[in-house]
């Protein structure tokens, strides 16, 4: 059984800057995932900005983004190209 996600482009789009209650709890999200990840060395987690390369067409910059340690191989200095393990 394979994992699968959706993109819905219409969804992603945002034409304004994210809410300070946003940026509070991404933040408050990325400090607690990195931690847990970098004690155990289970991967990394990235920040958003950092581009998710999907397709030739579609590219998106999620606001969390894991890749696990397995997979970090995937990740260039251009950004992330195909799906990383965690997205939000």
């Amino acid at each position: 059984m394979g994992w699968r996600a959706t993109w819905e482009p219409s969804i992603c789009n945002s034409s304004s800057a994210p809410s300070p209650r946003h940026q509070t709890v991404v933040g408050n999200l990325f400090a607690w995932l990195r931690q847990h990840v970098a004690v155990r060395q289970l991967g990394r987690v990235y920040l958003s900005p950092v581009d998710v390369v999907l397709s030739r067409f579609d590219v998106v910059q999620p606001d969390l983004v894991f890749v696990r340690a397995e997979r970090l191989g995937i990740v260039t200095d251009s950004g992330i190209p195909g799906p990383p393990d965690l997205c939000e």
